[in-house]
């Protein structure tokens, strides 16, 4: 009687109702759609729990709610828990579903693509971190040079360049050392 109620109610579909080997829609899921919807309109926890029949701390000494109160509180709720709905409302719904399911899957392609960017962004810091590294290096060589040293340097480098730029040869054989 609960998986024929279940798909004349759309709360699960036949084609899944009859590919599973338990119901979908058994008592323990409903009391935990129970719980997810009353958790998602915002009913707080203590509130969900006595409805379910939970125990509650200090057997309920300190809960504070009168009975109109847990019954407007109830009312916020109560649409969502009715499996009565118009063939308008199934229709809204499923329509509402299927948009939902579209922005997870634009949301879900922008993620990719962010975390595409994250990796490319931390391949920069990456290099960017070791050519740092070797900038502290040369600094540090640099550093133990005197003033006549960095001079004999600096005219090396700019005659190596010279060369560099007159023959390609060089220039690769350079890089290929380095």
């Amino acid at each position: 009687m609960l998986r024929e109620t279940s798909v004349k109610s759309d709360v699960v579909s036949r084609e899944r109702m009859e590919n599973s080997k338990q119901n979908p829609a058994r008592f323990h899921a409903i009391r935990s759609a129970f719980s997810s919807l009353c958790k998602l309109k915002g009913i707080a926890k203590e509130i969900r729990e006595f409805w379910m029949g939970h125990s509650r701390p200090y057997k309920g000494a300190y809960d504070n709610y009168a009975v109109e109160e847990l019954k407007d509180i109830y009312r916020k709720v109560e649409p969502e828990l009715s499996v009565w709905k118009t063939e308008e409302e199934v229709h809204e719904i499923r329509e509402e579903t299927q948009d939902l399911k579209v922005a997870l899957h634009d949301e879900e392609e922008k993620r990719n693509r962010l975390e595409g960017e994250l990796e490319s962004v931390k391949e920069e810091l990456a290099e960017v971190r070791s050519i740092r590294d070797k900038e502290a290096t040369v600094a540090r060589a640099f550093a133990e040079l005197d003033d006549e040293e960095v001079e004999e340097m600096f005219e090396f480098t700019s005659r190596l360049y010279k060369l560099a730029e007159e023959d390609p040869e060089i220039l690769e054989e350079l890089r290929a050392r380095t």
